[in-house]
Formats: structure tokens, sequence, C-alpha cells
């Protein structure tokens, strides 16, 4: 299943959940039954349900994967770090000392400026896969510190139902994500078009600009990302 589908899937069970919760509050069903069924929520879709965290890490992984093309992913993994072209290196089965980047270059046949051009390329391409590795690093650890705070958050649940009914839960709950849910398609129907169309413009803008004076562009170093863990 690709991750759009889970993201859909996550979406649409989160909401046959709440739909559920809905209408045993509404009818004032059996005060165990809106139990199981908050239980349910908070165990796959509270702060530190598991379908949550599950969703959330595919999330970053789909904009570590679309930031940048293929190709050039598969560039800054060659120069990522020693360490990582040793494992290449074993995986394929070929001497610990593997140079990927000068193994694909060897296959174009290029003349000796070219080859020469290509080793300071090297070095300015090694440069930027060090520290895109170190900036993933910080990324990861962000990831883990958001986790783990949505873990302390969970108890807010805990906490509210050993003083509410369930029926009262489930209501508190309802009315919480109602609330929440009108303000962000009100945020989204007043910034969201008009915020991508102006980064759409910017974005096109800079393209632009950068053809029509004979530049390539650069990739600062500060907006590297590490790209290991797609392996």
């Amino acid at each position: 299943m690709c991750i759009r589908d889970r993201s859909n899937n996550f979406h649409s069970s989160n909401k046959a959940l709440i739909d559920q919760l809905e209408k045993t509050v509404t009818n004032s069903c059996d005060q165990q039954q809106i139990s199981q069924i908050i239980d349910a929520y908070q165990g796959y879709y509270g702060a530190a349900g598991k379908d949550r965290v599950y969703q959330l890490n595919l999330l970053i992984q789909q904009l570590l994967e679309t930031q940048l093309p293929d190709h050039i992913k598969g560039l800054l993994r060659l120069f990522e770090s020693k360490e990582n072209n040793t494992q290449t290196s074993n995986r394929i089965g070929k001497r610990k000392n593997y140079d990927g980047f000068n193994d694909l270059l060897g296959q174009l046949n290029l003349d000796k400026e070219q080859q020469s051009n290509m080793q300071s390329f090297k070095s300015m391409a090694r440069k930027l896969a060090e520290a895109s590795t170190s900036i993933y690093k910080k990324f990861n650890e962000l990831r883990y510190e958001v986790i783990s705070q949505s873990m302390n958050i969970h108890q807010l649940d805990n906490e509210l139902r050993k003083y509410l009914t369930p029926q009262q839960m489930g209501s508190f709950m309802l009315k919480l994500i109602q609330k929440e849910q009108s303000k962000q398609q009100q945020c989204f129907e007043n910034y969201g078009f008009q915020e991508a169309s102006q980064f759409a413009d910017q974005s096109l803008y800079a393209s632009t600009n950068n053809n029509s004076s004979g530049g390539s562009g650069s990739l600062d170093n500060n907006n590297a990302v590490s790209y290991t863990h797609l392996t």
C-alpha cells in the first residue's frame, strides 16, 4: 500500500470511529459501550495512538522523499560517509574502498578534462552530503522529541476521564473535534489557496530568474538532507 493510500485509510478510519462515537453519545447508549469506543479512539488515533504515530512517520518519510529528485538523492548517498560506502560495498560484494561515484563515472567514457572537472565536483558533493547527514540526524532527533511529547500529551485524555463520565467525555471530545475542524476549514479557505499560489509564483520566478541569468542555482548546505534511511 502506497503512502497516499495509507493516509487516506488513516483519515477515513479516524472519521468512521468519530462518527460511531457521535452516534452512541447522541443516542445516550450504554456508558460501557461509549467508554470502549473512546478506548479504541485513543489507542489508534489519540495523541499517542499507534496509527497516528505511524501516520506521522509516513508523512516525514514522504517529506524527505519529495524534497529532491531521485538522481540527486542517489548522488548525495554516494558521498554521505565512509561507513555508508563500506556498507554499500559489502552489500554488492566489492572491496571496502569501493567508490561508487568513480565507478559510475567510469561508465561514461569521460575525456581527461571532464575527469578533472569531476574531481572538483566530487569535493563539492562530499561536503554537501556530510552537511545533509548532520542535518538529518537533527531532524530525526526532533521527530523523536515530537513523538515523545505526544506520549505526555496523551495523559490529558487519561486525566479528563478521571473526572468525566463516558457520556460527558464523549460529548466533550466531539465538541472539541467539531470546533477544531471548523477552524481548520476556515483557515484553509482563507489562506490555503492564496499561500499555495504565492509560493508557486515565487518558485517559478526563482527558476526563471536562474535560467535567464545563465545560473544553475545552488544547494544550500542548510537545506541538505540525508537519505541513508531510504535505502
